[in-house]
């Protein structure tokens, strides 16, 4: 039964089975390494169906979606019980559901964007149409020459070259701007990678 088993979500451990001695057989997963515990089972019909029930539960995984949707239904019943047990007054109550509803959007984009790409000094990238500029831009090679959070803090503001690599003013053209936004949740990336070709240096028209 214990080959069964998925590692622990929490730290990757090794897990087990425990089955209560007790009429009921009860059944329990749980992780060897950081003591993460499973539900106890014990609604089966004997000592098989119950570590049948364990097993299912314990390797339920959750997406990030489902786990933001149950913290939201807990968040909500919470405010709605504290308004029927007269802590807080209707007005709270619809503050503190529209904060949790604001709170799951930011959390939903934030698990969305995990797998995003980040741009790294010297990836080639080109212009999307997310830019007003994108038709000015759509035959110009562009590196990344440069990487900082936005002065709003919603995602990164990206230095691009024309020419990689940068040599410093005065010996070799810049041709470096600045300004294109990625990874914000108030709008689309400005850029996106390409893959890099070594043999293209240059200009626009390229």
């Amino acid at each position: 039964m214990s080959g069964q088993l998925k590692p622990c979500p929490f730290c990757g451990g090794k897990a087990r089975i425990d089955i209560g001695k007790n009429a009921f057989e009860d059944a329990e997963v749980s992780c060897d390494c950081c003591g993460t515990q499973g539900p106890n089972c014990d609604d089966g019909f004997g000592r098989e169906d119950n570590q049948r029930l364990a097993i299912a539960a314990w390797n339920t995984r959750t997406t990030p979606s489902q786990r933001l949707d149950a913290q939201y239904e807990e968040e909500i019943t919470a405010a709605n019980q504290m308004h029927r047990d007269g802590l807080i007054t209707y007005d709270t109550l619809k503050q503190m559901v529209n904060l949790a509803a604001r709170m799951k959007r930011v959390q939903g984009l934030d698990a969305a964007t995990v797998e995003r790409w980040v741009p790294q000094i010297g990836q080639r990238v080109r212009v999307t149409d997310a830019s007003e500029f994108a038709g000015d831009w759509a035959r110009t090679n562009l590196w990344v020459s440069g990487v900082s959070v936005h002065g709003s803090g919603d995602g990164l503001d990206v230095t691009v070259a024309e020419e990689w690599p940068v040599y410093p003013r005065g010996r070799h053209h810049n041709g470096q701007t600045d300004g294109w936004r990625v990874g914000a949740m108030s709008c689309r990336d400005q850029l996106e990678p390409l893959a890099t070709d070594p043999h293209q240096h240059g200009g626009k028209g390229a």
